[in-house]
């Protein structure tokens, strides 16, 4: 909120300056002939709305021309810093910028400079014809003039309402008999169908009902997800309590934090039973993040980052510190210099990024080879019964003497002797595959290859596959009750935010916490070098209307 001193100079017959001072507040201080301005300048030089008084990004105030433009120092301008001692001219009237008191943050010296001349005696002097002498009577022209208001404004819009053969009998007109009860301008959403109240206002001299809203809002989804807390909370509110329309292109929802604080300010006074934090503003309380924690069987623990058990169990065991060392990671063409790009690709939207995989990312470094000396083939990353069966069936068809095309032999290697085999031969040759596919597994599971990412068991009663991959789990948002686009911080590294370069252990969660989004994002008011951010910036009113793409939270008071 701007608060100003405003001081209105007046000068005697003398030249003699008078000041009169009060003060004015709002948020922006709007300047102009309109009676809702906050600036009041009855001048019919001067526009409706012809300028305003604003707080820039940078914490500073600024004066913005609104339709018109600024005099200062002889230039038209659009947009001027307020400091003391700065002049403007706004139409006749003359502003200029005092050094303000403490209560105050600005204060402005108005001073109508250029004013009309008085003309009224000059043309009654030269008016020869009164009205009296044209015949014509006030009091009749001004019933008539009123009855035509009446006609125009009030009953032609209550018929046009209540009857629809006379909206059918109507509708070639370009604009509807009511649009004279249009109170202002609609926002960007609803332009489309403007011209038809009727879509909103579905019952004359009724208000907007809510079924009306969730006829086109079909996706719109409650603010709590829990039905009774959401009816005992918000009870018989309607949509139109909040989203007012008719306020201009943006005015339909709020930005600013006041109704969130309205009930997040003192939680439990609304709903008794939470364990939500009470927060005010984002620089001054707001508690630490909770992280959407989603577990192998299917179900998600809501965690703050805060807390020790915030550790991710996504059954890998993938090191970034590892993978982005400054001399580069081990691959098979020799040292490879990786960056976070170089897995972390953004989605289309800019707004999070692919999913990671085997194939896109990690097949190049991790190959599944398994005779790496005598052929290229790989075994597929799947199922370990999937990997088994096909080392079965590539030491079966060596012990038949059917050597794959792609097998290159060495002295003699993998080539059995010619002739007709015996059933003693094919019961060695079978328990040769069932051996040799076995020590080809241990070597892939437990040595060179499955277990350097993942977490793998031994059981040796599984004769066909006596290993198992624990589930792979990955997080695909851990914050979705906030809005994050990774797009509109691109202008950043991501080492800035993520301390991935020192994470030693895949259940590390190198997620920005509070404090280090604080160093930018300031709250409600802006401070010097950081963005004003109000809750609307990171979270939406309304929950998701379909599935989000997590499993529906665990129901875990302490934890929520």
């Amino acid at each position: 909120m701007i608060r100003c001193q405003l001081v209105i100079v007046t000068r005697n017959r003398a030249g003699k300056a008078q000041r009169d001072a009060r003060t004015v507040s709002g948020e922006p201080l709007h300047i102009g002939r309109g009676a809702a301005c906050a600036i009041h300048l009855p001048d019919p030089r001067v526009s409706l709305s012809h300028a305003a008084v604003r707080r820039g990004d940078d914490g500073h105030l600024y004066l913005e021309a609104e339709r018109q433009t600024l005099k200062a120092d002889g230039r038209f301008e659009q947009r001027l810093r307020l400091q003391p001692g700065q002049v403007a001219m706004i139409g006749p009237y003359r502003f200029e910028v005092e050094a303000a008191d403490a209560a105050h943050d600005l204060a402005l010296a108005v001073e109508l400079t250029e004013p009309l001349p008085d003309d009224r005696e000059r043309l009654a002097s030269k008016s020869r014809l009164s009205l009296a002498q044209t015949g014509l009577s006030k009091r009749r022209l001004a019933l008539w003039l009123g009855g035509l208001v009446l006609l125009v404004f009030a009953a032609l819009p209550v018929l046009y309402a209540v009857s629809p053969q006379v909206r059918m009998a109507t509708a070639h007109l370009p604009f509807g008999l009511d649009q004279s009860w249009n109170p202002g301008p609609l926002s960007a959403g609803h332009v489309g169908f403007g011209d038809d109240c009727s879509q909103c206002h579905q019952v004359p001299f009724v208000q907007v009902r809510d079924q009306a809203c969730t006829a086109c809002h079909t996706g719109i989804g409650p603010h709590i997800a829990r039905a009774p807390l959401e009816e005992a909370v918000f009870g018989e509110m309607r949509c139109a309590s909040c989203h007012r329309d008719h306020k201009g292109l943006e005015g339909l929802a709020r930005g600013d934090t006041a109704q969130c604080v309205d009930c997040h300010g003192d939680v439990r006074a609304h709903a008794a039973e939470s364990t939500l934090a009470d927060i005010h503003d984002f620089a001054d309380d707001h508690p630490a993040f909770r992280l959407s924690l989603a577990a192998a069987d299917g179900s998600v623990e809501r965690v703050a980052q805060d807390d020790p058990a915030a550790r991710e169990s996504s059954g890998l065991t993938f090191p970034h510190d590892v993978h982005l060392a400054p001399g580069g990671v081990k691959s098979p063409d020799g040292k490879r210099q990786l960056e976070c790009a170089s897995c972390h690709v953004p989605d289309r939207a800019g707004v999070r990024f692919e999913p990671v995989t085997m194939q896109a990312h990690c097949a190049d470094c991790h190959r599944l080879d398994f005779e790496p000396a005598v052929t290229t083939r790989q075994v597929p990353h799947a199922d370990p019964r999937a990997v088994m069966t096909t080392l079965r069936e590539f030491y079966s068809a060596i012990s038949l003497g059917e050597i794959p095309l792609d097998v290159i032999t060495i002295d003699g290697m993998m080539r059995r002797p010619p002739g007709k085999t015996d059933a003693a031969d094919r019961q060695r040759a079978a328990q040769w595959v069932e051996e040799k596919s076995l020590a080809i597994g241990r070597e892939l599971f437990e040595v060179r290859v499955c277990q350097t990412c993942h977490e793998v068991s031994h059981d040796p009663s599984e004769a066909d596959a006596p290993w198992s991959i624990a589930p792979v789990t990955a997080n695909p948002q851990w914050l979705p009750k906030a809005r994050f686009d990774h797009a509109s911080h691109g202008s950043f590294e991501c080492s800035s935010c993520h301390a991935a370069a020192d994470s030693t252990l895949s259940s590390d969660i190198n997620l920005p916490d509070i404090s280090s989004c604080r160093t930018c994002h300031a709250g409600q008011s802006p401070a010097s070098g950081q963005l004003a951010s109000t809750c609307a910036t990171c979270h939406g009113f309304h929950g998701p209307g379909g599935s989000s793409g997590l499993p529906a939270p665990s129901i875990a008071g302490e934890k929520r």
